[in-house]
């Protein structure tokens, strides 16, 4: 606040100029004509006027004088409120750009916005960082190391409004079979389409609608990877339309697509289709379908999207069912090969939560007609829970069962169990996992979907006859922005 001069101070020039003024209102001497009393009134004011202009410097002099920070203070004012409108701008700038008419910042991820809404685009990556233990009893017994898992990058938003959403991602090659090592590749590439609050449409690359521990992303899983079980019956991405209806309590999805990948034991039973980012005439199937149908019995659509369940979740409950069939192209040469090998999938999933407590279970069977071996039937089982010791500690557990039906084929049963942990640094966007796998009986070439044991995403390795009592221990840490 500005200074002012002290009372005591004025006090000697203001009587002065007080008395000044007096005398010169008084009345002229006797005698004067009216000629001469308006000069000397007219000199009289002039006087005062320089008297006047003198003491109005000699007051400023006193007060610089007796505070000198008056002034530097009131530029500081002035300052001051210069930079808190520059630092307003800047702010402003920052939310919304003017000048090339754009939105930009952080909600749940970096975006960028046109200030009207129309066009957004959003862009998130996950990160996941693994060591793997595997001991087996014989044959090259232990196998360690490090990898980086999953390195996604995804590009998503609207255009023309949010009712036109799209969806790009890649990822680096972890050295799967079939692919360069270290390149990134297409993993989903998709348009949709939103015609109400109820029916959408969608093209692209995208996952075919079918089992729910697929469908959840591996972002969200409350073990370090999915089940062997998933890996080897699981449905996989493929290419085509699919057409998604939502309603309060419940959900629907129709897919026409190119097929699912065969994912069952590497045999190529159901024609070995590679159905990811291929072109249009590459040999594959005749027709292939598949659907998907999840109703809401208690809770939120937003708590299934992973599979854990926080203490402040509420109570929810959903059933899923799914199907798939599909007919393949015979892609053989040389020797006579039957044609339209025949492929049929179906899945039934539960899953309960309780704010810190969930329970997890899914059924998965394969039929596979293929003219080289048969009449084939695959089932799976898979039930999985866990609970939260603190806001940010969870126990979890997880137990598998697969057999395979090929006439006199003798594959050994898959009997797997998972316990671990997980500690939630911030949710799922920073999280710890540990888990250690254990086989009762040996895991057969025909629960490894991968053509080498080196590639097994699970950790999990292929077991010769004889042998027993594998285990994996994998711990892991994930960041997701």
């Amino acid at each position: 606040m500005s200074r002012r001069p002290r009372k005591s101070t004025l006090a000697v020039p203001l009587a002065v100029a007080a008395a000044t003024a007096a005398g010169l209102l008084a009345s002229p001497a006797a005698g004067q004509s009216l000629e001469d009393d308006l000069r000397t009134l007219r000199e009289r004011f002039e006087a005062l006027e320089a008297e006047n202009a003198r003491m109005s410097h000699e007051i400023d002099e006193l007060r610089a004088a007796q505070d000198p920070a008056w002034l530097n203070e009131q530029r500081a004012d002035e300052i001051r409120s210069l930079v808190a409108d520059v630092l307003a701008d800047a702010d402003t700038r920052r939310s919304t750009n003017l000048d090339s008419g754009f939105m930009a910042g952080w909600s749940d991820h970096f975006f960028l916005a046109s200030p009207d809404g129309r066009f957004k685009l959003a862009i998130d990556g996950q990160l996941q960082f693994r060591y793997v233990f595997n001991r087996r009893e014989r044959f090259d017994r232990v196998r360690d190391g490090f990898e980086f898992t999953r390195a996604r990058l995804t590009l998503r938003g609207h255009v023309f409004g949010d009712k036109l959403s799209f969806l790009v991602r890649t990822d680096p090659t972890r050295n799967e079979p079939g692919l360069v090592t270290g390149l990134y590749y297409l993993r989903d590439a998709w348009i949709q389409y939103q015609f109400n609050d109820n029916w959408a449409i969608r093209v692209g690359q995208m996952k075919v609608p079918y089992n729910r521990e697929e469908l959840v992303s591996s972002a969200y899983q409350q073990a370090v990877e999915r089940s062997q079980i998933n890996e080897a019956m699981n449905a996989g991405r493929t290419q085509g339309i699919e057409l998604r209806w939502a309603g309060e309590t419940s959900k629907f999805y129709f897919q026409f697509n190119e097929g699912t990948a065969d994912s069952l034991g590497g045999f190529n039973l159901a024609g070995g289709l590679q159905p990811v980012n291929t072109s249009a005439l590459q040999p594959g199937v005749e027709y292939a379908f598949a659907a998907r149908w999840e109703e809401l019995l208690a809770g939120e659509w937003r708590q299934f999207q992973d599979i854990t369940s926080p203490p402040d979740d509420p109570f929810g409950v959903m059933i899923g069912v799914a199907g798939f069939v599909q007919e393949a192209e015979s892609i053989g040469s040389g020797a006579p090969r039957r044609d339209e090998e025949r492929w049929y999938g179906a899945a039934v999933d539960l899953s309960i939560e309780y704010g810190g407590a969930n329970l997890f279970a899914q059924g998965l069977w394969s039929y596979v007609d293929n003219g080289g071996f048969g009449l084939i039937n695959v089932y799976g089982i898979t039930v999985q829970g866990g609970f939260y010791t603190t806001a940010k500690t969870e126990l979890f557990t997880r137990f598998e069962y697969g057999w395979w039906n090929l006439g006199s084929a003798a594959f050994a049963d898959l009997n797997l169990l998972t316990v671990g942990m997980n500690y939630y640094l911030d949710g799922h966007d920073a999280k710890l996992s540990f888990d250690l796998g254990a086989a009762f009986s040996i895991v057969d070439q025909n629960w490894l979907p991968e053509s080498s044991e080196d590639n097994s995403l699970t950790g999990f390795r292929r077991d010769f006859r004889g042998q027993e009592g594998q285990y994996v221990f994998r711990a892991q840490f994930q960041l997701l922005f």
